[in-house]
């Protein structure tokens, strides 16, 4: 792919994944659930809730329990799912957001301030946007992990063009 291109193709990517985020948070959390799924595998599940660590996982996310605990093992495991989906996600978006923007020749600071405010807001617009969607909860945990993530994504995206710029010498 000719240079030119490279950075219109990252702001792309990113505007793929906003775009795939948004459809998603349309969702009800019902009709994203992988309990059904992953109730099909109990025996797995039974066999991380006994190894010796996990089974004393415990602790409150927003108004939620986490817990492995007998009976409680699937959503705990979806749980961990879910929220490094939101990280995974959010690290893209500020990553592609970043490198496009620094490929098409805009200024470092301005490329990496300017990707960490499309993260952030983009994580709150994100649970506004599921707490005007029915089944969903917006919460604020939600909207510092994603801009976490994102902000991730950006850190790696700067120390990237860093250090392709310092191997030239």
């Amino acid at each position: 792919m000719s240079k030119k291109y490279r950075g219109p193709v990252c702001i792309s990517v990113a505007l793929v994944i906003m775009v795939i985020v948004f459809i998603s948070s349309s969702m009800t959390y019902k009709e994203q659930s992988l309990v059904p799924v992953f109730s099909h595998f109990s025996g797995f599940f039974d066999w991380i809730g006994s190894l010796p660590l996990i089974n004393k996982i415990r602790f409150q996310y927003g108004n939620v329990m986490v817990s492995f605990e007998e009976g409680e093992r699937i959503a705990a495991v979806e749980f961990f799912i879910r929220k490094g989906a939101h990280f995974l996600t959010f690290f893209m978006i500020g990553f592609f957001w970043c490198r496009g923007l620094i490929l098409s020749k805009t200024k470092i600071c301005l490329s990496v301030l300017v990707s960490i405010i499309i993260g952030v807001s983009y994580a709150g617009f994100d649970e506004f946007h599921q707490g005007i969607t029915g089944g969903r909860t917006p919460l604020m945990l939600d909207v510092i992990l994603d801009s976490f993530g994102a902000i991730v994504g950006v850190t790696v995206a700067y120390l990237i063009h860093h250090s392709k710029r310092r191997l030239k010498f």
